[in-house]
């Protein structure tokens, strides 16, 4: 992941799901963008987080029945997206293309593109991120040039990690 802050110039970071928020177990700090701080243990809500779509996406349709009935998603930016229906909608898209890309729907100006890391048992154990600035040309950016790095960055760890360990993560 250091390889990967440093060859897209920004921050990166792996978090896991727990309950209502995504929890950071990961991060590589870059250009800052967000106006907070995170580092490890630092929690985000996950149905507005590229990695927390990511990660709801693993879930089996039941999985994420039960958690769409508890979530209570408020708006923090005006580009949060609240409704339930549309959430759903999102989540199953990031279940068909394999990653999650969200602007400004966490804070202003930020614009994260997360990929998911898979336990030997193809699961998604946790997912890994790249936070950029938002500016106009931002998704074309995220999709030609981040994801690619991402993707490798995933692979890498998931070649290199004991399959034990990141089992160890969604138990």
């Amino acid at each position: 992941m250091e390889d990967l802050a440093r060859k897209v110039r920004q921050s990166s970071s792996m978090a896991v799901l727990d309950g209502q928020s995504i929890v950071y177990v990961l991060r590589v700090p870059g250009q800052r963008v967000m106006s907070v701080s995170l580092g490890v243990g630092a929690r985000l809500p996950a149905f507005c987080a590229a990695m927390g779509r990511v990660l709801l996406s693993g879930l089996d349709d039941a999985e994420l029945d039960t958690w769409l009935a508890q979530c209570k998603p408020t708006r923090l930016t005006p580009h949060t997206q609240t409704d339930l229906r549309r959430l759903r909608r999102i989540i199953s898209d990031v279940r068909m293309q394999g990653y999650a890309y969200v602007e400004q729907e966490l804070e202003l100006g930020l614009c994260p593109i997360a990929v998911p890391l898979r336990n030997a048992q193809g699961r998604i154990a946790t997912a890994i991120n790249v936070s950029m600035p938002y500016h106009p040309d931002a998704s074309r950016h995220a999709l030609e040039n981040v994801l690619p790095q991402l993707e490798q960055t995933a692979q890498a760890i998931e070649g290199c990690v004991p399959a034990n360990r990141l089992q160890a993560v969604t138990a």
